[in-house]
């Protein structure tokens, strides 16, 4: 009786990680025990059940992160700026000045949730650009998201 295929792809799978490990002195990516000789794909030290994957070295994260960033803590601020405009409203009542910067802070933090959202959404494009439209778009998301943030707190004080 054939084996289900979900039963055979999984040993195949254990057979090219035992393969790939046989001449191989690597770490198992738990407890760092030495895989060489592997008879199955459980790590004999910890029991970590293992899997061969590919990896690439091209992915960098640093301007992705940097794009992420530049969203999320312009998001945070105008999050804990409204929390804080919300409590004074509390203690103090909510005259239209303070009800106004209240909801000016809601709405951007709002903003700034949709475009991480989409930024997050749209990630692979990103990762497809050349490096230098990733730098350029990188800089541009961080600068219009810090901008924003400014003009924000300019606009409170009247500056």
């Amino acid at each position: 009786m054939p084996e289900p295929p979900e039963q055979s792809q999984q040993s195949d799978e254990a057979r090219l990680l035992q393969e790939f490990l046989s001449n191989r002195d690597l770490p198992c990516p738990v407890c760092g025990y030495n895989m060489r000789g592997l008879e199955s794909n459980k790590c004999p030290e910890c029991g970590a059940t293992l899997d061969l994957r590919v990896g690439s070295t091209d992915l960098k994260l640093g301007l992705w992160i940097t794009s992420v960033l530049g969203v999320a803590l312009p998001m945070g601020f105008a999050a804990v700026t409204a929390f804080i405009f919300f409590w004074l409203g509390l203690d103090y009542g909510f005259e239209s000045d303070l009800a106004n910067i209240l909801i000016l802070f809601v709405f951007a933090a709002a903003l700034y949730a949709i475009v991480l959202g989409l930024l997050i959404r749209k990630r692979r494009g990103f990762w497809q650009l050349s490096r230098y439209e990733q730098v350029g778009l990188a800089l541009l998301i961080f600068v219009i998201g810090w901008l924003a943030v400014a003009l924000l707190v300019a606009a409170i004080f009247n500056l």
